[in-house]
């Protein structure tokens, strides 16, 4: 009898909100991190955002959330540089950082990690030379070119076409059903 293979999500959050806020939709992170999960063991399961230094009632109630379903967040501060623009700096390190250091620790088998974002390439490279796998789950339209190279075309899940099973039904959305 083989043991099921060790999971860990790495939830980019800064990278999939904008397509999340673009297409309007809300996503169910318990059940998103059920369906990867699924077959596997989950060992845990890691949220990185950006927030400011005041928060604000949706983010404080989204962070509550993720919390009391046994999300670990992680944020970093959100800085607006000289043009008024909001960066969030720094979750591309901290997730690399969490990523190797579990990896090297073999708290996993697997590193799903849930971005586009192409700097995550050096995470992604890091952890298979620890001799992990690596999945990405990623929106076709924001995934950088660099993910796909770091793990290949056969380790990427496209969100795009398992949103209706993770979708989060607003309440006048559910009334309409």
């Amino acid at each position: 009898m083989t043991s099921k293979k060790r999971v860990s999500l790495f939830i980019d959050h800064a990278n999939l909100f904008h397509i999340i806020k673009e297409k309007d939709i809300r996503i169910d992170y318990v059940r998103f991190r059920a369906l990867i999960a699924e077959n596997r063991s989950l060992t845990k399961a890691y949220v990185y955002m950006g927030v400011h230094d005041f928060l604000f009632h949706k983010k404080k109630k989204f962070i509550k959330y993720l919390m009391k379903n046994n999300f670990e967040v992680q944020t970093v501060p959100i800085k607006v540089d000289d043009t008024g623009r909001k960066r969030q700096t720094r979750i591309d390190i901290c997730i690399y950082q969490d990523m190797t250091k579990l990896a090297e620790t073999n708290a996993y088998d697997i590193a799903v990690l849930a971005t586009g974002n192409g700097a995550l390439y050096l995470a992604a490279n890091r952890v298979k030379q620890l001799n992990k796998e690596v999945e990405i789950y990623s929106f076709k339209s924001s995934l950088a070119r660099s993910l796909i190279t770091a793990v290949g075309q056969e380790r990427i899940i496209y969100i795009d076409d398992i949103i209706d099973e993770i979708i989060l039904q607003r309440e006048n959305d559910k009334a309409k059903n």
